[in-house]
């Protein structure tokens, strides 16, 4: 399991000073805040040593993300930068981020860092909102050293994933870190890739209405090194796409999709996972569809079956 980071006592960076500043913002209790009085801010650290990064947890206050009572649209994101630090809040690495609907509630929401490899020496969390950002508290949880895997031997593989957690779906397109499927060949393989995933409308108020599209992506990254994959984007796998659209909170509430493909891999490390969207014109807000999760029995799942054989015929 990653570890915390102690951040009590490290260099803070951001410009979240209001309230009780940077330090409430890490003091261990959702009890103080420090804010912005703007629609954009950030919070973070200078490390004591440079560190890999799994996650961050940021926890709102008792009036949501936004400092209000209103449920503006949030977006969430997770920075990183080695050398100087940063001069604002998007200067550096981003790392991950989430979109959705503000609550009026205590809410933690988890930021996954899509790099995991490297090793950084400031870390922060950015928001944008559509009244005031602030926080209650910020969690940083480092990554565990890499774990670089041997070749598959001969033989038929088959790994599977779920995604048991409500992961908002954001216009922009993300990778969910929840699927990521992890290996190596040692000779050209065909991979059969099957994925199932439920997603459910959560829009209120005069975004109970509206019309929000959905879709999913089998993608991939490859590299001849674990080092090269890793810093590699993941990409869309062709004829491996589709998605629908669920018209309005009540009564349609839900939908889904399924995929399957299959997919030549050379000889090299290789990771598997899925990008998932939700899109409308009828609202900006953001987040209006998430991960359908029905106490994690299983609703969106992936399937990667790694064949003995190293062909596809058309």
């Amino acid at each position: 399991m990653s570890a915390q980071i102690d951040t009590s006592n490290l260099t803070k960076i951001g410009n979240m000073t209001g309230g009780g500043g940077l330090a409430a913002i890490m003091d261990g209790s959702t009890s103080t805040v420090g804010y912005a009085q703007s629609t954009t801010g950030y919070a973070g650290v200078t490390l004591a040593s440079p560190a890999r990064i799994d996650r961050v947890i940021l926890t709102s206050a008792d009036n949501g993300f936004d400092a209000s009572g209103l449920t503006s649209g949030i977006v969430l994101k997770l920075y990183g930068k080695t050398g100087t630090p940063p001069t604002g809040a998007t200067d550096g690495v981003l790392l991950g981020q989430t979109s959705f609907t503000d609550q009026n509630m205590i809410r933690a929401i988890m930021v996954e860092s899509t790099d995991k490899v490297t090793q950084f020496d400031h870390v922060w969390a950015a928001l944008s909102t559509g009244v005031w950002c602030i926080l209650s508290e910020f969690s940083l949880f480092a990554a565990d050293e890499p774990v670089y895997p041997d070749p598959l031997s001969v033989g038929r593989h088959v790994f599977l994933r779920s995604c048991n957690d409500s992961v908002p779906l954001a216009r922009y397109g993300a990778e969910i870190p929840q699927y990521r499927v992890s290996f190596r060949l040692d000779e050209p393989r065909v991979v059969l890739v099957d994925h199932h995933a439920d997603v459910v409308h959560i829009g209120t108020g005069s975004d109970a209405g509206v019309a929000v599209g959905y879709s999913f992506r089998i993608c991939s990254r490859s590299g001849e090194t674990f080092e090269s994959m890793k810093a590699a984007p993941f990409a869309g796998v062709d004829n491996a796409v589709g998605g629908g659209n669920v018209s309005e909170r009540n009564p349609q509430h839900y939908g889904n999709k399924t995929i399957t493909t299959a997919i030549e891999l050379p000889a090299g490390y290789h990771e598997i996972s899925v990008i998932g969207s939700g899109h409308t014109d009828g609202s900006g807000t953001p987040g209006l569809l998430q991960m359908l999760v029905e106490g994690g029995k299983g609703l969106n799942a992936l399937r990667v079956v790694v064949e003995p054989s190293e062909t596809i015929l058309h």
